[in-house]
């Protein structure tokens, strides 16, 4: 019967460790599986950078030399996108096109897109503007 009763005693203490340190671990893990990270600003900028880089290499793929020489140049900073096109090329809907692919290009990326678009002709001439984000996305 003692034998039994520390036993018992014995399952009681595991368990009731066993309850404690769980709840200790609680306290430091969160609950719904989140993993926090300090994060330098160093870190947040070479992050930044990288998108912006990755950005302007998908631009570079996408549009120099596409479109039978119709896209003819575009630059980006955080405030105007500027698309430059050469208007004796132009097609049906290939400017709505080539402005859909760079903002899904911004969108697939994270980068926030710049506030204005521009379309210029090769001349100098502004075509158009308004803003960026009224280009519609081609994923919701």
């Amino acid at each position: 019967m003692q034998v039994r009763v520390l036993q018992i005693r014995n399952i009681v203490i595991l368990l009731s460790t066993m309850m404690v340190s769980g709840l200790a671990l609680a306290d430091i893990h969160p609950a719904s599986g989140e993993v926090h990270r300090l994060v330098s600003k160093k870190q947040k900028a070479k992050l930044a950078q990288g998108k912006i880089a990755k950005v302007r290499d998908d631009l570079h793929r996408n549009f120099d030399g596409k479109g039978d020489g119709f896209i003819r140049g575009w630059s980006f900073d955080s405030r105007i996108f500027t698309l430059t096109v050469d208007k004796t090329r132009f097609r049906q809907n290939a400017l709505l096109a080539a402005t859909m692919a760079a903002r899904s290009i911004f969108d697939l990326n994270g980068v926030p897109l710049p506030i204005r678009l521009v379309i210029r002709d090769r001349s100098g001439e502004i075509l158009g503007e308004g803003p960026f984000a009224n280009v519609p996305k081609l994923i919701d």
